[in-house]
C-alpha cells in the first residue's frame, strides 16, 4: 500500500509531506498512525536540524467525518481514538527536540489547523484559508485547538474565531499573528526551506531554547487535551453531532436542537 507520508532530507532538513489517500489531505487512523511514527523518528535522527510540514494544494482539511460518523454507529470511544491517535502527533510535533515549520496551503481546517497551531513557525501561500471546523458540525474544539489558539491570537479573538466558525484568509492571518509570514503559492516550498536552513546553520542554543519551549507547555498542553477529549465525548454523544455530521456530509446546512 502507497505511503500516505512522504519523507524527504536535505542537509538537516527533513521535509514531511502529507500525501492522504483521502480528499484534501483529510486524517484518518492509518494516517494518523503513519504520521506519528515518522515525526517521533525523523525528530530523534541525529541529521536532522529542523522540520517542515507541507500538504501539496491543501494543508489538511482535519479529521475524516466519514470515519467519525462510522465511529459513532459503532459506539467505539472517542477517548481511545484521540489518545492514541492524536495525542502521539501533537506530542511528536510540541515535544520535538528541533524547529518544526508548517508551510500551509489550501484548507487548513479543524483537526489539521490544530497540527499547523503546534509547529514554531508557520509560512502560508496567499491560497491558504484557516477554519476550526467544529461548531458548525456540533463538535467542541479538539487537538489542543482550546490551548493553543488563545496563546497564538488572543482569548477575545480565538473564542469569537471557535463560537462563530470563522474561515480566516490568509491576509487576515497574518494580521492577527496567526501566521508568521504569507508568500506566494508558488513560492511556498523555496521561501518555507529558506527560513528552515537558516534554523538548520544556527548554534545549539536554537535548538535548546526550542525544546526548552516545547518542555515549558507540555503538561499544561496534555491536561487541556484531556479536558478536550471529555468534552468532545459527550458533544459526539449529543443529537447535535449526528445531525452536524450527517449534513456536513450531505453538503446541507444541519438542524441543531441544542441537545
Amino acid at each position: 500500500m502507497t505511503p500516505q507520508i512522504r519523507l524527504h532530507s536535505d542537509r538537516g532538513v527533513a521535509t514531511v509531506r502529507f500525501s492522504s489517500r483521502t480528499h484534501l489531505n483529510s486524517f484518518n487512523e492509518e494516517f494518523l498512525s503513519e504520521l506519528a511514527t515518522t515525526l517521533h523518528a525523523t525528530s530523534a535522527h541525529p541529521d536532522t536540524k529542523v522540520i517542515i510540514l507541507e500538504g501539496g494544494a491543501s494543508f489538511s482539511s482535519g479529521q475524516d467525518l466519514k470515519e467519525v460518523e462510522n465511529g459513532i454507529n459503532s459506539q467505539s470511544k472517542p477517548a481511545d481514538f484521540m489518545n492514541s491517535l492524536y495525542l502521539p502527533v501533537m506530542e511528536a510535533v510540541i515535544r520535538s527536540p528541533v524547529p518544526v515549520i508548517a508551510a500551509l496551503s489550501g484548507a487548513v481546517v479543524g483537526a489539521g489547523m490544530s497540527v499547523a497551531l503546534a509547529a514554531d513557525l508557520r509560512v502560508a501561500s496567499v491560497n491558504s484559508w484557516f477554519r476550526p471546523g467544529f461548531t458548525s458540525v456540533g463538535l467542541v474544539p479538539d487537538c489542543g485547538m482550546s490551548y493553543l489558539l488563545p496563546r497564538i491570537i488572543g482569548r477575545g479573538r480565538a473564542l469569537s474565531t471557535l463560537l462563530f466558525d470563522e474561515e480566516i484568509g490568509s491576509t487576515r492571518a497574518l494580521e492577527i499573528g496567526l501566521v508568521h509570514a504569507v508568500v506566494p503559492d508558488s513560492s511556498l516550498e523555496r521561501d518555507t526551506k529558506a527560513v528552515a536552513r537558516q534554523l538548520a546553520s544556527s548554534a545549539l542554543a536554537l535548538r535548546l531554547t526550542r525544546r526548552l519551549f516545547g518542555e515549558s507547555i507540555w503538561e499544561d498542553f496534555r491536561a487541556a487535551f484531556e479536558q478536550e477529549v471529555a468534552y468532545q465525548t459527550e458533544a459526539l454523544a449529543s443529537r447535535d453531532a449526528g445531525e452536524g455530521i450527517k449534513a456536513f456530509l450531505e453538503r446541507r446546512a444541519p438542524s441543531f436542537q441544542g441537545k
